[in-house]
């Protein structure tokens, strides 16, 4: 049995034990070492995080011997929100369309993420040319996330500026075979795009976190690093973790202002992660010496810094998008225990933290309302109130990676089955 799995915008497994994965490269990593399936990534060579090439050229790697990597070189880009990025994009689908129209052994089926939608345009495309089926992993609300740039005043001329892409999301996503949703929420959300009911074809599965396990040798590199950073686990301080992309998805300066208003508690704010406003926010959090900032970390480092972490930071924009989805920001905090701080009282990761007291939600771009909670769970943890092994459970139950992805596979092959 031969799977594709068309996704760009994640680190890519190429023999590097450091790489933190994301939800499709944990798919084609847990489904290569569980079955004899053989399994070809399309991915792009360029990393989105820290905006640089992975290879000079397109380029394949064997990381297993039923695991295929193809990598395709785009133009790239330094802003998530860019021309450049549509180029990109595009360049990668073109390339995408090109090596498929020559490839001699067609594949059992495709599992393709969304967005882009030029690359699920192609897979789809490819899959009615040659009865392949295709599913549409659903993961972002796009190009609704564009119209939320936008002030709410002119949201109509938003809807209409991108009703083209609005048009040809809803025309791909009929044309496949079956949608896979990040929740119940996400793949109700997209079936209502085009009008139809649930198929045996759809189903949801959440974002997953594959928990590492390090070798000694790096565990004390590691250490020793956070240490430098001033970052220890058997300190008296109480330890915030924040990572990821430091763009228009999170509001961080109200984070940082907040955290001024504490700087008399024994706590210490960790922002890791790379993007457009970084120099912005170390300009912002100018003077406060409990703030850190070390760039983009591997997935070592991350490990060691939720095992020294009490506290995980979601200071997400409300938005449909997250409101409606469990990131895998809160998942990955989740797996260590740690309590979370987030802005999603109104959505699915606000209603779980408030009915489990996994942690707090505050109001988002209210500074007044980050500190207090922040001072709130501060004390709760230094009293020992905290709910780390209930959080652990938690995620085992609903997030481990052998409880999803083991289910993910077995849809895979139930479609495959059934659409013969």
């Amino acid at each position: 049995m031969k799977i594709w799995i068309v996704t760009i915008g994640e680190p890519i497994i190429n023999n590097k034990d450091k790489l933190r994965l994301h939800r499709h490269g944990l798919l084609a990593d847990y489904i290569s070492k569980n079955s004899s399936y053989n399994i070809v990534w399309w991915t792009s060579s360029f990393n989105h995080f820290t905006k640089t090439f992975e290879f000079s050229n397109s380029k394949n790697l064997f990381p297993r011997k039923n695991l295929e990597i193809k990598t395709l070189k785009g133009f790239g880009y330094k802003k998530n929100v860019s021309l450049s990025r549509i180029i990109d994009h595009k360049m990668v689908s073109m390339l995408f369309a090109k090596k498929i129209k020559k490839n001699k052994e067609k594949p059992d089926i495709i599992i393709t993420s969304f967005p882009p939608l030029g690359l699920c345009k192609e897979a789809v495309n490819y899959g009615i040319r040659n009865n392949v089926p295709v599913i549409i992993d659903y993961r972002d609300l796009w190009p609704e996330a564009f119209q939320d740039l936008f002030p709410k005043k002119i949201n109509l001329l938003a809807k209409i500026i991108f009703y083209p892409l609005t048009f040809k999301t809803k025309k791909v996503l009929a044309k496949a075979t079956g949608i896979i949703g990040i929740t119940d929420k996400f793949l109700e959300i997209a079936l209502n795009k085009i009008n139809r009911n649930k198929n045996k074809f759809d189903s949801y599965f959440y974002h997953t976190y594959k928990k590492l396990n390090i070798n000694q040798e790096d565990q004390n590199e590691c250490i020793s690093f956070w240490k430098k950073m001033g970052i220890q686990g058997d300190s008296n301080y109480i330890n915030v973790c924040f990572f990821g992309t430091l763009g228009h998805q999170f509001d961080l300066a109200t984070v940082i202002n907040g955290f001024k208003q504490v700087s008399n508690l024994k706590i210490k704010l960790i922002i890791c992660g790379s993007g457009h406003k970084k120099n912005e926010l170390i300009k912002l959090a100018e003077g406060q010496e409990n703030i850190i900032f070390p760039g983009y970390m591997n997935a070592n480092q991350i490990k060691v810094l939720l095992s020294h972490s009490h506290i995980g930071l979601c200071p997400y924009l409300p938005k449909k998008m997250f409101l409606n989805a469990i990131p895998g920001k809160v998942i990955e905090y989740m797996s260590e225990g740690l309590e979370l701080l987030t802005t999603l009282n109104d959505g699915m990761v606000g209603e779980m933290v408030n009915k489990n007291n996994f942690g707090i939600n505050y109001n988002a771009f209210d500074k007044d309302s980050f500190s207090l909670s922040l001072r709130q769970l501060y004390q709760k943890i230094k009293d020992r109130k905290n709910n780390k092994e209930s959080i652990m459970h938690y995620y085992n139950v609903n997030y481990d990676q052998e409880t999803v992805l083991k289910k993910y596979l077995h849809h895979i092959e139930k479609v495959i089955k059934d659409y013969a």
